[in-house]
This record gives C-alpha cells, sequence and structure tokens, in this order.
C-alpha cells in the first residue's frame, strides 16, 4: 500500500493519477483489466487506459449492470459474470468475476475503480483482494482530491499572474 501511495502522490505532480491507478490497481491485485465507470448526473461513461494514455468512451452494458450491483455502503464488491446481465452491444467477453470499489468524489459525481479476471486464473478474488480494493479505492480518492485542489491553485495562481500583469500595464500607461 505504500507503494501505492508514493506512485499515486507522484502522479499528482505529473498529472497522470488516472492512468497510474489503473496500472497500479490491476498489478497490486494480478488483474488482467482495469477501468473506471463515471457517473455525473444521468450520464455514464467508461475510462480505461492504453499504454499509460486514458480513453474515454461510453459506459457499455456491463458498467451499467455493475452500478446495479454495487454495494451501497462504500465497501467494494465481487460481482461473479454470470450474475451480470449484459445487452447484445457488448462485444467483448464477460469477465468472470468483477471487484468493483467507490472512489470519494465530487459532488454530483460518482467515480468507481473495477479490476477484472485474476491473471493466470490460479484462483479468484476473495474477501482479502475485496478489502484491498477498498483501500485502494479509498486511498486514490484522496489522492483525486488533493490533484484537484492543486489544479485549482495552479488555475488561481495563473488568473492572479495575469491580473498582476494587467494591473502593471495599466500603471505604465498611465504614468506615461
Amino acid at each position: 500500500l505504500y507503494a501505492f501511495t508514493s506512485v499515486l502522490g507522484e502522479s499528482v505532480l505529473a498529472g497522470d493519477v488516472l492512468s497510474n491507478l489503473l496500472r497500479e490497481s490491476a498489478e497490486i491485485l494480478h488483474a488482467d483489466h482495469t477501468w473506471l465507470i463515471e457517473r455525473s448526473g444521468g450520464r455514464v461513461r467508461r475510462v480505461e487506459s492504453e499504454s499509460h494514455h486514458l480513453r474515454d468512451i461510453p459506459a457499455a452494458g456491463i458498467d451499467v449492470a455493475l452500478l446495479d450491483a454495487v454495494a451501497t455502503d462504500g465497501s467494494a464488491t465481487l460481482v461473479q459474470g454470470g450474475d451480470l446481465e449484459v445487452d447484445e452491444s457488448w462485444d467483448h467477453a464477460t469477465p468472470d468475476e468483477v471487484l468493483i470499489a467507490s472512489l470519494v468524489s465530487e459532488a454530483g459525481t460518482d467515480l468507481y475503480l473495477c479490476v477484472a479476471d485474476r491473471s493466470g486464473a490460479i484462483r479468484g478474488f476473495d474477501d482479502g483482494d475485496r478489502a484491498l480494493l477498498g483501500s485502494l479505492a479509498t486511498q486514490a480518492g484522496v489522492t483525486l482530491r488533493g490533484a484537484r485542489l492543486l489544479d485549482r491553485v495552479r488555475e488561481e495562481g495563473e488568473a492572479n499572474e495575469y491580473l498582476e500583469s494587467n494591473q502593471q500595464v495599466g500603471k505604465v500607461v498611465v504614468t506615461f
């Protein structure tokens, strides 16, 4: 968990928190697939990472089915693939199992971390993995809030610099 926290902390400054979150979660839980589901208002979208680049796509039927199965108490939920009702538009293989956990996010937006299918399939996910994903999701939520705060501070700093430079130009014009 320390290494995970360190990577995410460094990612705040680099601006790649989400791609590192997905990569590190897959590595820690030995999962074949990771993605995020974001629900904001009536809109649902999926965020995937490909070679450190994020891909934002409309949610698939499996994402909506996972949102219906997620725990309302904030804990991670283990969903068996056979329990998911996926529509015909889903053209990929349905995962054998998915762990899904809610991340702390901004008001009006729900963000979920999904981890699917253990690599090698020696064993499936268990209660220990579910607890671990819950911890990872909690830490990731805190990191994302920190990243948003840093972005706001940067934006305000840029706005203040702009205002200050325009005030200086005004002073120069007045003195001529």
